[in-house]
Parts: structure tokens; C-alpha cells; sequence
């Protein structure tokens, strides 16, 4: 399990500095449907713009509140903006399904540090 911590990214402020988000690592159901990747997927966000393919899912994030006295618990949805993330392992791609080059731009200020895991899984 990993904590997600809201941050002030570019000086945009912080929209709920209470609400975290837990990460919890997703197990597929055995003899599940499976995931058939999505090539092509352009991504556009403050850290750049990337074409990825979308390979396989990955964990998902719940809005948690913290409290270190306390055990981690889900906040009341009237409470928050935060929503639950699923997130998905993804590939970055050189060029699209259909041979052009995927142009992509990369801005150095947007770093990340890989968060801590556990052992502990939902299956979904």
C-alpha cells in the first residue's frame, strides 16, 4: 500500500489538503476476462504530452482520511472533491499504430518519487 499526498503543483494551490489517497495493488479475478491493450492513448497533462499504450491495469487509488492517532478511514463523500483513480500500467510509444512518429514534449519541473508498497491487494 502507498499514500498519495496532496500537493501545490505550480503554485495552482490545493484543492483538499485533508484528503489523501491510498494506493491499493489490484489482483485480476482467475479465469477473468483479459485486458487487451489500448494502443494510441495521447496523454496531456502539466508534466507534458505523451502517447502511450495502455498495457494492463494496475492498482487503485481511494480517497483516505489521515489521521495518525487513528487507522486510516474512507471520509464521507459529501466531505470531499477527490475521487477513486484505477489506475494502469502503460508503454510509452515511439511511433502510433499506424507508423507516423507519436510526438511528445516532457517538462523537467513535474518529478515523481515512487511510492512504498505493501503486501495488501483487492481482486477485482
Amino acid at each position: 500500500m502507498a499514500l498519495g499526498l496532496p500537493v501545490d503543483m505550480n503554485d495552482a494551490g490545493v484543492g483538499d489538503a485533508v484528503t489523501h489517497l491510498t494506493d491499493y495493488g489490484l489482483k485480476a479475478r482467475k479465469g477473468g476476462t483479459k485486458f487487451r491493450p489500448i494502443p494510441d492513448v495521447r496523454i496531456q497533462n502539466a508534466c507534458g504530452d505523451v502517447v502511450v499504450t495502455v498495457a494492463k491495469p494496475g492498482d487503485l487509488l481511494v480517497p483516505t482520511l489521515l489521521n495518525p492517532a487513528e487507522p486510516a478511514l474512507p471520509p464521507a463523500a459529501a466531505t470531499h472533491e477527490v475521487a477513486d483513480f484505477r489506475c494502469y500500467k502503460v508503454k510509452v510509444q515511439k511511433e502510433r499504430g499506424d507508423g507516423s512518429r507519436a510526438r511528445t514534449s516532457s517538462r523537467r519541473a513535474c518529478r515523481s518519487t515512487p511510492p512504498t508498497r505493501s503486501n495488501r491487494a483487492a481482486t477485482i
